[in-house]
């Protein structure tokens, strides 16, 4: 009995001083030196699911975890803080090219710096031998990048620019080089052209050229007069046509100036299809002024209708922006053989949509970096 009832009073002493030299024992560790052992918690960034292909929408491919493309996908989504969504990528020598559901992202040595390029910029890609060659549009005029890697990275850059680019409006198989388009062989255009960028006249306000500018359209009539007067028949034909679409940009901002600023929009049509384009309608739907249009020699005003070689400058801006409304700039302009809706900044408004055997190729797109002018 007697060693019933001690066992029955020993236990539980024993069992609190073990929970004592337990309790005493973390205590111990708190005051000690030693650094405290922390539980790590799970790293393992976000799956990466690329895009299956241009025409599965949403549908994405579910491939085994890859740390390096979980890696890059926290570069796309800016660590899950942006509205972007990641496509694929490929590591070629000196870059890492990533594409996106927005843009095509060339990273180099500062991986800080990335250089984004929106999709509706990039105008033609394509693979010579071993390199990839990239135009892409600038507010000077196009640009081009090259990349030198092996033919199976290549294929898989194709692939990359192929799934946002394919049967896109945006895509042209016109060669917009830095020497300039000459077009020789353009249908409808009569003189051989010396070789011209265009956008590469926007470095320069050309203030001599424009005069003065009241409030009011008489730099409009100045221009018309001009233009009316030219034609594909003259050897530096697109380089006048460019500087006159500038100079009304130029215009708009000596016009408006402070708080009475405009955003303004200017479009260049040069018909180099070899028929007659029918302009039905060119409507201004957002803006503040009249939609002027102001056609080249070649253009029959009283049927509407641009010969081959005619071009026609389509202009506009907007009202002044405010808490109320930004003061947008949306042109339309619909013609027997394509319609177009052009914003005055990268939107997804901007839509070109051309009948079935005809294409529609954008020789440059010019946007402020402020957001004031867009130019085409």
């Amino acid at each position: 009995v007697g060693k019933a009832f001690v066992g029955a009073i020993v236990k539980p002493v024993v069992g609190v001083g073990d929970a004592a030299v337990v309790v005493m024992n973390h205590v111990s560790e708190t005051t000690s030196d030693k650094p405290i052992a922390i539980a790590k918690a799970n790293k393992r960034l976000r799956r990466a699911l690329p895009c299956a292909s241009v025409k599965s929408g949403n549908n994405v491919k579910l491939i085994p975890y890859d740390e390096k493309s979980a890696q890059v996908q926290q570069i796309v989504t800016s660590r899950e803080t942006e509205d972007d969504a990641y496509l694929g990528h490929v590591q070629i020598p000196s870059y890492l090219i990533i594409a996106s559901d927005q843009f095509l992202w060339i990273i180099g040595d500062d991986p800080t710096n990335p250089r984004r390029v929106r999709w509706a910029e990039i105008s033609r890609f394509g693979i010579y031998g071993y390199f990839m060659k990239i135009d892409v549009f600038s507010g000077q005029g196009p640009r081009s990048f090259t990349f030198e890697s092996s033919l199976k990275d290549l294929a898989v850059l194709f692939g990359l620019l192929s799934m946002k680019m394919e049967n896109s409006s945006h895509c042209t198989d016109l060669d917009l080089s830095l020497r300039g388009t000459s077009y020789s062989n353009l249908p409808g255009i009569k003189a051989t052209q010396a070789g011209h960028v265009f956008g590469s006249v926007n470095r320069h306000t050309h203030t001599e050229a424009i005069g003065p500018t009241k409030l009011n359209d008489e730099f409009i009539k100045r221009c018309y007069t001009r233009v009316n007067r030219m034609g594909s028949f003259m050897p530096n034909f697109f380089q006048l046509l460019d500087l006159e679409v500038w100079l009304l940009i130029c215009s708009v901002g000596q016009m408006f100036t402070g708080l009475s600023s405009r955003r303004c929009i200017a479009v260049g049509i040069i018909n180099g299809s070899g028929e007659p384009i029918q302009v039905k309608r060119v409507k201004l739907v957002q803006g503040g002024s009249p939609c002027y249009t102001i056609p080249t020699i070649e253009y029959n005003k009283n049927q509407g209708v641009l010969h081959p070689g005619g071009a026609i400058i389509c202009f506009g801006w907007g009202a002044i922006p405010s808490l109320l409304q930004p003061g947008n700039v949306l042109i339309n302009i619909e013609t027997n053989l394509f319609v177009t809706n052009l914003t005055d900044s990268i939107s997804r408004s901007t839509v070109t949509q051309a009948l079935p055997s005809w294409q529609v190729s954008f020789l440059e797109k010019s946007y402020d970096e402020s957001g004031w002018w867009a130019k085409y």
